[in-house]
C-alpha cells in the first residue's frame, strides 16, 4: 500500500496548505501520496489560487490528490485510520479539532507548534512537532515539515509509537462538557459566585 499523508480542513491561509503542498514537492521522488480532503474555501478567490496550483503539481507529476471534504463520521474516520500520517501546518489554530481526532484513531500526527492542541502533546512522543514563528523563512518551515512527515512514513517504530501514545493522550484529553463546566466556573467567579441569566 502507498503511504498517504492526509490534509484535512477549510481553504484558508491561516491552515497552511501551501506548506503541505511544498512539502509534498519536496517528497515528490519519495514515493508518499500526499491527499488533500478540502472543506469551504474563505472566498472563491483562495480557492481558484489553490486549484491553479494543485493543477500545476499534478502537470509535473507531483504525488498528489484533491478530495472533497467528507463529513460523514464513517467516512472520515476511514480516511483517518488509512492515513500514514495526519499533518496540521496551521499557522494559527485555536485548538485543533482535526489533530484531536486523528489522535483519537491512533493516526501519527505532524502539526505545526503553533496549534493550540500541541500544548498538551510531548514532541517525540505522541506527536512531531515542527517550530512555527512566523519569522522564519517559508521554505526553513516547508522543509523541516517534510522532514517530519518522511520519518513517520520511513521509521515503523516510531509511527507505531506516535499512533500508540497518541490515543493514550487522546483519551486524557478532556472533554466538551468538562471545559463548558470549567468555563461556566469561571464566569461564575468573575461575578462573585452569583448566576446571570446564561450561567
Amino acid at each position: 500500500r502507498i503511504p498517504y499523508a492526509l490534509f484535512l480542513g477549510r481553504l484558508t491561509e491561516q491552515k497552511g496548505l501551501n506548506y503541505f503542498l511544498d512539502a509534498a514537492e519536496c517528497l515528490a521522488e519519495k514515493g508518499v501520496q500526499f491527499v488533500i480532503f478540502a472543506g469551504q474555501a474563505d472566498s472563491a478567490q483562495i480557492e481558484q489560487t489553490y486549484r491553479q496550483r494543485y493543477d500545476a503539481m499534478c502537470r509535473k507529476g507531483v504525488p498528489v490528490l484533491w478530495l472533497n471534504h467528507v463529513y460523514e463520521a464513517d467516512a472520515k474516520a476511514a480516511l483517518y485510520r488509512s492515513a500514514t500520517v495526519y499533518v496540521n501546518p496551521s499557522v494559527y489554530e485555536p485548538f485543533g479539532l482535526t489533530v484531536a481526532e486523528a489522535l483519537g484513531l491512533g493516526t501519527p500526527v505532524v502539526l505545526s507548534s503553533v496549534c493550540g492542541i500541541s500544548e498538551l502533546l510531548i514532541d517525540g512522543e505522541d506527536c512531531l512537532l515542527v517550530p512555527y514563528t512566523g519569522l522564519a523563512r517559508r521554505s526553513d518551515f516547508s522543509i523541516q515539515l517534510a522532514e517530519k512527515i518522511l520519518s513517520v512514513v520511513e521509521d515503523d517504530a516510531l509511527r507505531q509509537k506516535l499512533s500508540m501514545n497518541g490515543m493514550r493522550k487522546f483519551s486524557t484529553l478532556p472533554s466538551w462538557t468538562t471545559i463548558a463546566t470549567q468555563h461556566r466556573d469561571v464566569y461564575k467567579s468573575l461575578l462573585g459566585g452569583t448566576s446571570g441569566p446564561f450561567i
